[in-house]
Order: structure tokens, then C-alpha cells, then sequence
């Protein structure tokens, strides 16, 4: 090990070559596995025989060099947090074990290396983080706002937090206490209390195990349908399969009913009529989340190329002619018998007709699904 070829070569007089070898094992490395090592120097240091002599300087030196790694490593919260908490071990125990070192510790190594948060603090803590529910949040902050807004825990709280980043909690607790420093406590709780809420709900639909309890608790909360900040919310949520078809129920809802969404998820044939409904009330936006509710869809070809040809054609932003994609295109006509291309060709044109500001490239996109057959009803 590391500690073994240190010893052999401090046992032969070579310290410096002892040091060394710490440094050779860290260099190219990363910055955690640097700070494992300078730590790890440190306590070798100090188990030195005759160390009380002359390992002040190496000793602090390390620990500052680490301190100062631990405050630009912060991409993981749990390694950067596993890191800051080994230092402040670390320096723990050399204080136990030197104590004549503490004045040049708090001279040169910054203050979160050197914290200890007391019995109060931790209480404080372990209470917010037990909460849970924003309405226990907002009775905590009711409940210990003088306290939590003491110079002495408002200090101690930001070291906290320093040494735990990953308790994302501890940190909105932070914050908070910020905001109700500037702007009181009625105005933050009136400001951030409703999208905490709108999360939780979030959560808790996320969460129900089944379709039949998912429909029935957006039933419950029609807050969610349609909102664009419940949409927000997901979307910080990832990109995921599950969360796409969330997302996409939420704004099928909004244009069609949460009954009316939750049948074309679980049947196909359901969903197919209602994105030719949605086609019809120029319900444009929701056919994309047709697309992502219902993935049963993709047994219907036909339908899925339909849908993507006519939002391609409404949403067309770019400069120049719009040409429909011809692999969607071709699949359409392959898949789709000619009577299905005319009725959906009748559709877009009919459209047209009476609503003429939509855009031409619809009757052009009629006039590909069927080439030159002629209009009929």
C-alpha cells in the first residue's frame, strides 16, 4: 500500500521520498482522489514517531491545499459532500491529536473545515428535513422563524449546508430564509407555496400505481390540466419516456378532457379518431401530446404519419417552400388504402375552405396525400 512504501522509505531516511511517493500516487489523477491522498498524508504524518517535531507546516499545508480543492469540486453534490466531510473529519481528529495546532488552523484554513454544528442546529435541521409536506414547511418557518433568523444559526446554517450539499432541502431551507430576510415571511410563503404544492401533486400523480387511479386523481386536481407550470415542473423532471406521456396527458386533457385523453392512451383506435378531432377544432398543439400519450398509436401507421405531416404543416417556421416529408409520405401511402388518403385529403381541404387563413401548405399537403384524384365527399 500507499502507507507501506511511505514507511520503508522514511524508515531509510528518506522523508522527502516518503512525501513523494503521496504526490506521485495523486498526480493525473482527480481532484476527490487528490484530497483522499492529502488526507490521507496527513494522518500518515502524524503517526510518524518524533511527529510533534517538525510536521506543523507539511500538515497544514495539506489540509489547505485539499479545503481549497473541496470548494472547486461541486459538478456531484454527493462527492463534493463525501470530500468536505472527510476534511472536516480529518481536521477533528489532528486537533485531538495536536492541539497546539488550533490557532494556525483558524488562521489558515477557511472556517467549514473547522465547524461543528451544535445540538440547536442539528435540531433545526432534522426537524425541516422530517417535514416533508410544504404545509408542515410553512408551519415550521411560522413556528422558528425567530430563532432560524439569529445571526449565530443563520451563519451556522450556511457551513451546513456547505458540508452537505447534497441535502438539496437544507439548501432550499437556505434560501428561504434569505427571501423572508429581504421580503418578509407572508410575501415568500404566498410566492413559492403554490408551486410547491403544484410539485407535490406532481409527485403524487407521478406515483399512483395504476391508469384507472392516475385518471382519477387528475380528476381530483384539474389545477394540473393544461398548466404551463405543472409542465415546467415535469420538464426539470428529465426526458424520460414516462415523463413525455405525462406531460403529454396534461395538455391532451386541457384540449380534449382528462376521460377523452386517458381512453386514447389505453386504446388505439380511440386515439386515432381523436387526433382526426383534433385536426378538425385546429386543436394544433395537441397533437404532438396525442403523439406521446397514446403509444398504441404506433400500430396505426397510417394515423402516425398523418398527425406528423399535418403539425409539420401548420408549424412550418422556416423560410421557403414547405415539402412534405417524403419517408412519412411514402409510408402513408403505402400503409393507407386510397379511399383512407382521399378522406384525409377531403379533410385538410375541407378545412381550408372554412377556415382560409390557414396555411396553403395543407391543400398542398391534401394534393400529395392523393395526387391528382379528384375531390370527393
Amino acid at each position: 500500500s500507499l502507507n507501506n512504501l511511505a514507511n520503508r522509505l522514511s524508515e531509510v531516511g528518506d522523508r522527502t521520498g516518503a512525501l513523494q511517493a503521496f504526490e506521485d500516487a495523486w498526480s493525473g489523477l482527480t481532484s476527490g482522489t487528490e484530497i483522499h491522498l492529502r488526507l490521507a498524508r496527513v494522518r500518515w504524518l502524524l503517526q510518524q514517531p518524533g511527529s510533534r517535531d517538525d510536521v506543523g507546516d507539511p500538515v497544514v499545508s495539506d489540509l489547505a491545499e485539499a479545503s481549497l480543492l473541496c470548494e472547486q469540486v461541486s459538478d456531484d453534490p454527493r462527492a463534493a459532500g463525501e470530500s468536505r466531510r472527510s476534511v472536516v473529519g480529518t481536521v477533528a481528529w489532528v486537533l485531538e491529536e495536536r492541539p497546539d495546532l488550533a490557532d494556525e488552523f483558524v488562521a489558515k484554513l477557511p472556517g467549514w473545515t473547522l465547524f461543528q454544528p451544535g445540538e440547536d442546529l442539528m435540531g433545526l435541521g432534522n426537524q425541516w428535513l422530517r417535514a416533508g409536506a410544504w404545509a408542515a414547511r410553512e408551519q415550521f418557518l411560522s413556528d422558528h422563524l425567530h430563532q432560524l433568523t439569529e445571526p449565530e444559526v443563520r451563519a451556522g446554517l450556511r457551513l451546513l449546508c456547505f458540508q452537505q450539499p447534497e441535502l438539496g432541502e437544507l439548501a432550499l431551507l437556505e434560501r428561504l430564509l434569505d427571501d423572508i430576510e429581504r421580503d418578509g415571511l407572508p410575501a415568500v410563503l404566498a410566492g413559492v407555496g403554490p408551486i410547491f404544492v403544484l410539485r407535490e401533486q406532481l409527485e403524487e400523480w407521478l406515483q399512483t400505481t395504476d391508469w384507472h387511479s392516475s385518471e382519477r386523481y387528475l380528476l381530483r386536481h384539474p389545477n394540473l390540466v393544461g398548466s404551463r407550470d405543472a409542465l415546467a415542473v415535469l420538464a426539470s423532471y428529465g426526458d424520460s419516456p414516462m415523463i413525455r406521456q405525462h406531460r403529454g396527458l396534461l395538455v391532451l386533457a386541457a384540449a380534449a378532457g382528462v376521460e377523452a385523453a386517458y381512453a386514447a392512451r389505453a386504446d388505439a383506435e380511440i386515439a386515432a379518431d381523436l387526433g382526426n378531432e383534433l385536426i378538425e377544432k385546429l386543436q394544433w398543439d395537441a397533437i404532438p401530446a396525442l403523439l406521446q400519450s397514446a403509444p398504441g398509436l404506433a400500430k396505426h401507421l397510417f394515423n402516425v404519419a398523418y398527425l406528423i405531416l399535418v403539425h409539420s404543416a401548420i408549424d412550418h417556421r422556416e423560410d421557403g417552400d414547405w415539402q412534405p416529408d417524403e419517408d412519412l409520405l411514402g409510408m402513408l401511402r403505402e400503409v393507407g388504402t386510397p379511399e383512407q388518403c382521399q378522406v384525409a385529403a377531403n379533410r385538410l381541404r375541407r378545412l381550408r375552405k372554412h377556415h382560409p387563413d390557414l396555411p396553403a401548405r395543407l391543400s398542398s399537403l391534401a394534393d400529395a396525400l392523393v395526387e391528382d384524384q379528384p375531390e370527393t365527399d
